[in-house]
């Protein structure tokens, strides 16, 4: 074989190997995708607080006083903080099980209810240092929604009894609506006579704190899950899985300002045109009324979703999410 042939058979052998090598190379990885960050507005902070003695427990629910004081509810275990939730101190109440649902009159005189011991709730008359289990007679199970108007009378609603009211602190209950059907999730008193109960598709509304109701009609769409607020006789929203209702003339009419789909809903309004809505992991803000809205916190960057939010005036918020974060408004 001449040098040439030599060349000639090493070239195209390197040829092959060439050829052979890129076909068999592995396909590039696709590009990777970008890192999704969560979006917060001036004012909003998210934190993990190591303090609340949660113990591996979930948040169920955050309530708050005034700028500073305010509790936070796990499954058996309620925390407390008196720095507007820099630091909190965790209570354990007697024969907890599943507690959620707080609501406070003031820094000491609070209720809370237990999903899953079924018919009873806690009440506390000194800040939280002790609770009293309250057990409901009625069978009513589960229980949710506390609002209490005053010290002494309260409301709060039952799946198997309907609208429940006490007129001693909680101590005793009574049903004042039988008709369970048109019941769900939604219920909001402005005053002692005045309140309203909702499913997010139909909304019963009294004028003598439960003594009779008149019906409304929302929508045709049934709703899962649904909160109800008004901020005077008039004016009113309704924010459930399928959208976001308001009504400007008492719930005679309901106009739908939001749709889509959402499994956690919340609301807080401060008047009839400044208010923060709860659709998954979006908070929303409106100031006019729902006409357009802006995103406060968008949680979809690191795919939480938001439980609850809190508001005792337009400059301070609070709302929990998926990991016991914690969200809290400071403007």
């Amino acid at each position: 074989m001449t040098f040439r042939q030599s060349i000639f058979h090493v070239l195209i052998v390197a040829s092959l190997v060439t050829a052979c090598s890129k076909d068999n190379d592995p396909e590039p990885p696709p590009p990777l995708e970008p890192t999704r960050i969560d979006t917060l507005t001036k004012g909003w902070q998210k934190s993990f607080p190591n303090n609340l003695g949660l113990y591996g427990q979930y948040l169920r629910d955050v309530f708050f006083v005034d700028a500073n004081i305010g509790y936070a509810c796990a499954t058996t275990v309620i925390s407390k903080t008196t720095d507007g939730g820099l630091t909190w101190g965790a209570f354990t109440p007697p024969q907890a099980g599943g507690i959620s649902d707080l609501f406070f009159i003031d820094a000491n005189h609070g209720w809370t209810v237990d999903r899953e011991l079924g018919n009873t709730m806690l009440r506390t008359t000194d800040g939280g240092n002790s609770w009293k289990l309250i057990t409901i007679p009625q069978n009513a199970y589960p229980l949710s929604n506390v609002q209490f108007l005053n010290h002494r009378l309260g409301y709060m609603t039952s799946a198997s009894q309907g609208l429940l009211q006490s007129t001693d602190s909680g101590n005793t209950w009574k049903p004042v609506v039988s008709n369970k059907t048109s019941l769900g999730t939604g219920l909001y008193f402005i005053d002692s006579l005045r309140g309203w109960i909702t499913n997010g598709q139909d909304v019963r509304y009294t004028l003598d704190a439960g003594k009779t109701f008149q019906d409304q009609k929302v929508t045709t769409e049934a709703n899962k899950s649904s909160c109800i607020q008004f901020t005077d006789a008039m004016h009113g929203w309704i924010n459930s899985n399928k959208g976001l209702w308001k009504t400007s003339n008492g719930g005679s009419k309901w106009e739908l300002v939001k749709e889509g789909n959402a499994s956690t809903v919340d609301l807080h309004f401060f008047d009839q045109n400044k208010g923060y809505i709860l659709r998954q992991n979006i908070i929303y803000k409106t100031m006019d009324g729902g006409a357009s809205f802006t995103k406060a916190v968008d949680m979809a960057g690191l795919y939480y979703r938001i439980y609850k939010i809190h508001f005792t005036d337009e400059h301070h918020g609070w709302a929990i999410a998926d990991g016991n974060v914690l969200l809290r408004f400071n403007d």
